[in-house]
């Protein structure tokens, strides 16, 4: 079975809560399965490279998404860390973050707006940014599997934008799990 994975976390890669540990372990135990997996995640500016295999910038992948009055450019990478395909979705508005989802000291440092520990003045748009690009994703490269689990609120959007493209995703299921009730 093809599974995709859709998380802003994932153990040794980008770690904020507990949610990384649930989803790397889920992504290598439905591998050591059989299941073909898929880790869809942010390229944040603090996320750790090193254990990723084989990274690249896919091709010719670069796409605009609209949010409100916004445009955010995105492009796709991938890679491999123990044997699980990672998909990055690249775009500035995460690249340039050195936390998943709050300010470091750093960032604080160096703009006094950007207070440590609070969460990104941006957030809701990126996330929805993010959740459209899995979509958008999965129509520009014709990819579409039989399950698309999406952990946490930060991804529980992704079957209602999918339905807009209803026979695309029409053979496709649905999991939203989530693990943290905050705001």
């Amino acid at each position: 079975m093809k599974i995709w994975q859709i998380s802003r976390e994932y153990a040794s890669l980008a770690e904020a809560g507990g949610v990384k540990n649930v989803v790397c372990s889920l992504c290598e135990g439905l591998h050591k399965m059989g299941h073909d997996v898929t880790l869809f995640i942010p390229l944040y500016g603090c996320s750790d490279l090193s254990l990723v295999h084989n990274y690249q910038i896919l091709k010719d992948s670069e796409i605009t998404i609209s949010v409100g009055n916004k445009e955010f450019l995105v492009s796709f990478a991938t890679g491999f860390i123990n044997n699980i395909k990672i998909l990055f979705v690249v775009s500035s508005c995460f690249t340039e973050k050195l936390g998943v989802y709050t300010y470091t000291l750093e960032e604080e440092i160096q703009n006094p707006n950007f207070i440590r520990g609070q969460g990104h003045i941006d957030a809701v748009e990126n996330e929805i940014m993010f959740q459209k690009s899995i979509v958008e994703y999965a129509k520009k490269y014709n990819d579409f599997p039989n399950i698309v689990h999406c952990h946490d609120a930060t991804t529980a959007l992704i079957p209602v934008l999918a339905k807009n493209f209803e026979k695309s995703f029409s053979t496709v299921n649905f999991i939203v799990t989530i693990h943290n009730a905050g705001p």
